[in-house]
Order: C-alpha cells, then sequence, then structure tokens
C-alpha cells in the first residue's frame, strides 16, 4: 500500500512535467527593461533553441573598468511578442555554488550556469548543468570556456576548442536532449 501511495504521490508531482505538451524553455529569468548603467556590452553568441524560432544575443556585460561582471541574455527585436524581456546574470551569482539560473521550465531550473572567472586575464571555465530528465530531476553537464583576444571575448568549445558563434538548446518532453555548441556530439 505504501508503494501505491509513494508512486500516486510521485505522478501528482511530476504529471505537469510528464504531460505529452513540449518542454519549453523560459529565458525571463531575470528580467531588466534595459542595460544596466555603466554596464557596455560585448556580444558572444546567438541563443536558439527547438521550442520555437527566436533568437537571443547572449553578451558580456562590460563595466567601466573593462571587466566583465556579468552576461546580458536580449531577445531578437524580432522574435514574437511572447519572446521576453532582456536578463542580466551577475558574475557574483555565476561564481555561487548555485550558480546562475538561466532557463526554466515549468516552473524547474532547466539550466545553471556556474563557473570562475580569473580576474587577472578575464577568462574562465564554466559549466552548463542542463534538466535532462524533469521526471527525475536528472542534470547533464557541459563545459565551455570565455576567453579573450584583441577583438574581445568569446566563447569556446571546452572539448575541442571551436569557437562558439551559436548555442542551440535541443529539447525533448522531459528536458534538455543537448546543447549544440556546448555539449561534445
Amino acid at each position: 500500500m505504501t508503494k501505491v501511495l509513494y508512486s500516486l504521490f510521485a505522478l501528482f508531482l511530476f504529471a505537469p512535467i510528464a504531460s505529452a505538451e513540449s518542454f519549453e524553455l523560459d529565458f525571463d529569468v531575470h528580467s531588466y527593461s534595459e542595460v544596466p548603467p555603466g554596464m557596455a556590452l560585448q556580444k558572444v553568441a546567438d541563443l536558439t533553441s527547438t521550442k520555437d524560432s527566436d533568437i537571443h544575443y547572449l553578451n558580456v556585460m562590460i563595466d567601466t573598468n573593462g571587466l566583465i561582471a556579468g552576461l546580458y541574455n536580449k531577445p531578437d527585436p524580432n522574435n514574437g511578442k511572447e519572446s521576453g524581456a532582456p536578463n542580466v546574470f551577475w558574475l557574483r551569482d555565476i561564481e555561487s555554488k548555485e550558480g546562475a539560473v538561466l532557463a526554466v521550465a515549468k516552473g524547474r531550473k532547466a539550466l545553471i550556469m556556474q563557473g570562475l572567472l580569473n580576474r587577472q586575464t578575464q577568462e574562465g571555465t564554466f559549466d552548463l548543468h542542463y534538466l535532462s530528465n524533469g521526471l527525475t530531476m536528472k542534470y547533464k553537464t557541459c563545459k565551455f570556456n570565455l576567453r579573450k583576444n584583441q577583438n574581445g571575448w568569446y566563447a569556446q568549445n571546452f572539448y575541442n576548442n571551436s569557437v562558439v558563434s551559436r548555442i542551440h538548446v535541443v529539447t525533448h518532453s522531459l528536458g534538455i536532449s543537448t546543447i549544440e555548441g556546448i555539449c561534445p556530439n
């Protein structure tokens, strides 16, 4: 009887995730109407997902001293009206033990970024933890590098050292399958 009750409880708890609806990511986590004062932006990569045809631009926010202060996710103005507002992810949150939540899906943290930036080089290696199964709450992780050259900052694939200009989040009914451009093939 106890097993039946636990099974019913689990079904009730996770039914919204396991529904036939697609796993829809919400990148509108920390909304801002404009770039925070004193910050300049430099685009690092385009961000897309299988949930729709919207494009977001992932930028580093650069303070008045020329140092990275965080990330700024800006939706393309040609996206649908449900595309969301720009989002700010402060470096202190990304560097925290929990990381910064970049996207949610059905009330669950779907995409989390965590890592450390070297203050002298302004470069670092970061983890992208993604919810691969919302029913079991299983996460997988892929790494990427943030590098700087004479043209500014860029994302680099940790596994093959290629420059990443497009990050594509591939979803399925229970979560994220992979993050193209970041995860190994």
